[in-house]
């Protein structure tokens, strides 16, 4: 029944998941994923928010659900995400970031909103709160007269945020 198909890839969906990151040269190796992602997701009306924290991920993707199932698809298969856990597929009404085909969540501005990664609780409720989080950030930083990319800052994942470290967050 094509129609049926057909009406399905119009349903919105979201699939959100946390991986351990995988990044031989992380500024070089989080840039590349961020482009590619950006017009991945544009070409399939997929958008999302990508948090990172120095060691983990905790992506959103939402959108038609045969765009957004093809992307994650991809993601599993990806060199640069091991050990994915992930939310189940929820279809939603209406997307929670509507316009940003991929933006990411530095890891100053992470370690806010999720203290620790590595226990986050895996519940819809939790989740829900981390991406509304993730929202009011983005609207604090459009409201910012810092460069509106990584936050004006020219490396985006040193641990700076209480000044007691200069350590970077993530894998030695």
């Amino acid at each position: 029944m094509p129609s049926e198909i057909n009406s399905d890839s119009f349903k919105l969906v979201t699939i959100s998941y946390r991986s351990e990151a995988q990044l031989s040269d992380r500024w070089h190796d989080l840039v590349s994923l961020l482009e590619v992602s950006k017009l991945r997701n544009a070409a399939s009306d997929v958008t999302g928010v990508l948090l990172f924290d120095g060691t983990y991920f905790l992506q959103t993707i939402e959108g038609p659900s045969q765009g957004t199932k093809r992307i994650f698809a991809k993601i599993l298969q990806d060199h640069r995400h091991k050990n994915i856990k992930s939310f189940e597929m929820q279809e939603i009404e209406e997307r929670d970031f509507p316009d940003w085909h991929m933006e990411l969540i530095t890891s100053d501005e992470t370690s806010r909103i999720v203290a620790d990664m590595g226990s986050l609780e895996f519940s819809y409720r939790r989740l829900r709160e981390v991406q509304a989080m993730s929202v009011d950030v983005m609207r604090q930083r459009e409201n910012t007269i810092v460069s509106p990319h990584f936050s004006g800052r020219s490396e985006p994942f040193e641990d700076d945020v209480s000044g007691d470290s200069n350590e970077p967050i993530g894998n030695a």
